[in-house]
């Protein structure tokens, strides 16, 4: 096995499976969001654009 010292790093196998069961807990605690590199991309870009998405989807459920 070679090892890739610069690449990206992978999800692990279930990623999906548990992503959704923290989703679904997370419905009944509304008002509490979750971002990190573990939901929606890995790589830097993915970051700061889920990083804007939950933060209009706070703004805007502070204004409606």
């Amino acid at each position: 096995m070679h090892l890739w010292s610069r690449a990206i790093h992978q999800y692990n196998l279930g990623h999906n499976s548990k992503l959704e069961r923290i989703n679904n807990g997370l419905k009944s605690l509304p008002g509490l969001y979750l971002r990190s590199n573990y939901t929606g991309g890995i790589a830097l870009g993915d970051c700061v654009r889920r990083g804007t998405e939950v933060a209009t989807e706070i703004y805007q459920g502070l204004h409606t």
